[in-house]
């Protein structure tokens, strides 16, 4: 399988890097960068496995600066760039892709943001089309809500539906999705619990189970999503019952055949798992690993479901994780590079 790793620019990485996973015994080959640009964290890569899509930082004075943009994926994992667009207004920790690819949604942490822009059938970017901005703030918790943060934005399985994670506002904010006029039309909200920070969240297959990632908090929250609007159901603890000390709850991640979820703890550096009930769909815990480094800020599961990759970015280190009825255990594989982030198999 082959994989894009993007990273952040601060410890000596310039880019997104190229390796390819072996199902055979979970190595992974030396990574190879294949695209200069400051601070691509998030990856995205359509359906037909042809477009890569990124996020970027808007300023940069020594790599080429961009807040969205998309490559072409050519032979021997090479990328050339499609499009790329520059707003010294955004910049983006997390992106989406509509399922039909027409447009790309960014969401901006720092200003408490969420953009709009089309993609071209080339799958260039164009323009921002359109801005959501959010004032919520958390008096509460002032030293990480106390100016409008949100985390992500996120489609639901039928593509009709957007979430947004509004960090400050401690709810997750819910959108009818025009794809032909590319309109978000307000539907509600869900409230979690004051500070608890929503992050990202993962949809079940079956288009009715949400899981949300709370980071302040350490917690999931699993809700149901029906008629428009989503009502929780329950929350868990993403953290051992003993584990004391500071910890960012990060990643969120559904194994394919939506049987486990997984999460990432920055702090005390483990991946929980849990097995998802079978008839409820609600989370048990399983257990927690090391995360096999630390800050463990993102994961993904090659489509097989054998392997998981976690990005450990403080130890600049992605490490192979292989799955066994669901638990991660470490294959003893990692590769080096500083400060990876997001991650995406093509």
């Amino acid at each position: 399988m082959s994989l894009y790793i993007g990273s952040y620019s601060y410890s000596g990485s310039r880019g997104i890097y190229y390796s390819r996973l072996d199902l055979a015994d979970g190595t992974l080959i030396k990574p190879e960068l294949k695209a200069e640009l400051a601070d691509p964290g998030f990856l995205r890569v359509d359906e037909a496995g042809r477009v890569l899509f990124c996020n970027g930082n808007s300023r940069s004075d020594t790599l080429p600066a961009a807040s969205a943009v998309s490559f072409r994926i050519r032979h021997n994992g090479n990328l050339e760039l499609l499009g790329r667009q520059i707003d010294p207004d955004l910049k983006f920790c997390h992106i989406s892709c509509s399922p039909d690819y027409g447009a790309l949604l960014g969401a901006d942490y720092g200003h408490g943001r969420v953009a709009v822009f089309p993609i071209e059938k080339d799958g260039g970017i164009s323009e921002v089309r359109r801005v959501i901005d959010y004032d919520d703030i958390n008096k509460a918790m002032p030293e990480r809500q106390g100016e409008p943060h949100v985390h992500s934005v996120n489609f639901d399985v039928s593509g009709d539906f957007v979430f947004v994670c509004n960090f400050s506002g401690d709810k997750v904010e819910i959108y009818s999705w025009n794809g032909a006029s590319q309109r978000l039309c307000v539907l509600g909200s869900m409230a979690v619990d004051s500070g608890s920070g929503p992050r990202h969240l993962v949809c079940h297959p079956n288009g009715k189970n949400v899981y949300i990632i709370n980071e302040l908090a350490g917690t999931i929250v699993s809700a149901v999503f029906e008629g428009g609007s989503l009502s929780m159901l329950g929350s868990i603890s993403t953290l051992p019952p003993d584990f004391r000390g500071d910890n960012a709850a990060a990643e969120i991640l559904l194994s394919p055949d939506a049987r486990f979820l997984y999460a990432t703890n920055r702090g005390d550096d483990s991946i929980a798992w849990y097995r998802l009930d079978a008839e409820t769909n609600l989370p048990e815990v399983a257990g927690f690993v090391s995360s096999a480094g630390e800050h463990p800020r993102n994961m993904v599961i090659d489509p097989s479901g054998k392997f998981m990759l976690v990005a450990n970015r403080d130890s600049n280190n992605v490490a192979v994780f292989k799955l066994k009825d669901g638990r991660p255990v470490f294959s003893g594989n990692t590769i080096s590079l500083a400060a990876p982030m997001g991650m995406v198999f093509v």
